[in-house]
């Protein structure tokens, strides 16, 4: 369930806003928490609605209860409870970040919009309740209304992170990466260092063909997360502007922490046949990834490709029409064009004998 990822946020922040729940004593909070914790929703809605009865209006308590409605499947009751805590408490991060989660049901997103309506009206404006309600509009392609409510949570508040990165994501969409550049280098002056930000940046200075200062935004981001996920996707946005040889580099280290991922050897193996260099290790390569998932049309195409790159064409042509095969087994009608062309290549290679 998507909830899960407040749960551990909530519990920590009962310990934190409640000290006197520490120590020997556990309330009702931390027992709702708990079980909200383990996805026993109906006993935490249980523990959640006694702690209210007892101690009165608390928007932590009403987010517990949100989120194991959330997990109950039960979304209009999510968004009554949502409303009513925002109400009380607008400019909650916490409360906007479960509502965002909840309107990615398209059945929810007209009352949900209605909701922040009555909340702009009824209470004192702030950029969460602003930035929520654009990203509302976003989901319902309402973009120009989006970018409006964006620039306003801004001027409100130029410090809110999260309407920054919205509006730069927005202008990396519509493709305006020195918007895009402008608030993402807000956004790190809010929040700097973080890597996600300096990704985000590098790929905006990437398109408007500023390499090296990408190359450094990329750089940074890695010192500060070597993770697989954050090498992985600097490697994927480089594949994406044809710089293999960036790509490569990338690739290998997320490799080093992640030696068994059949995508990322599958991936990395691609690079190399870009660059054409390191054939036979990428064949290693890409051997490998098969060996892990031995029915992947694209993994099979990229080992198909590095031998006909190094000229074994009959096994090229051989492991390419097994991959079509597999492709229109499965019914994945998104590559069939591409696989079809590279079949025609291989083919052509073997000569006019080889058929279908």
């Amino acid at each position: 369930m998507k909830h899960i990822i407040f749960c551990s946020a909530v519990m920590a922040t009962f310990i934190i806003d409640n000290p006197q729940c520490g120590g020997n004593r556990i309330d009702r909070a931390q027992i709702a928490a708990i079980y909200l914790d383990n996805d026993h929703y109906d006993q935490a809605l249980i523990e959640a609605y006694r702690a209210l009865r007892e101690e009165g209006i608390r928007t932590d308590l009403q987010l517990i209860v949100a989120l194991a409605h959330m997990g109950l499947e039960e979304d209009l009751a999510t968004l009554e409870v949502l409303a009513d805590a925002l109400a009380f408490d607008p400019a909650n991060d916490r409360l906007h970040s479960a509502l965002r989660t909840l309107c990615e049901k398209e059945s929810i997103l007209m009352g949900a919009r209605s909701a922040l309506e009555r909340l702009r009206h009824t209470t004192p404006l702030h950029a969460a309740t602003l930035a929520t309600a654009a990203w509302i509009e976003q989901q319902l392609a309402q973009d120009n209304q989006s970018i409006a409510l964006l620039d306003s949570a801004i001027a409100l508040d130029p410090d809110y992170l999260y309407a920054r990165v919205e509006r730069s994501r927005i202008a990396s969409k519509d493709a305006d990466f020195v918007r895009a550049e402008s608030e993402l280098r807000e956004a790190l002056r809010i929040a700097p260092n973080q890597p996600r930000l300096l990704v985000a940046l590098g790929e905006a200075l990437l398109k408007q063909a500023h390499t090296a200062s990408a190359d450094s935004a990329f750089a940074k981001a890695l010192l500060h997360d070597d993770s697989i996920n954050v090498a992985a996707h600097v490697a994927h946005i480089y594949s994406e502007q044809k710089r293999a040889e960036r790509a490569i580099e990338y690739y290998e280290h997320a490799i080093e922490r992640a030696p068994e991922d059949a995508q990322l050897l599958n991936n990395l193996a691609w690079s190399y046949a870009e660059t054409g260099i390191e054939l036979k290790r990428a064949t290693r390569l890409s051997l490998r990834s098969l060996q892990l998932d031995g029915e992947n049309p694209i993994y099979m195409d990229t080992y198909a490709e590095l031998l006909y790159l190094q000229k074994h064409y009959t096994r090229a042509f051989a492991v390419i029409r097994r991959a079509l095969d597999i492709e229109k087994r499965q019914q994945q009608s998104e590559y069939s064009d591409y696989l079809r062309k590279q079949y025609e290549k291989m083919q052509n290679a073997l000569g006019p004998q080889t058929s279908m």
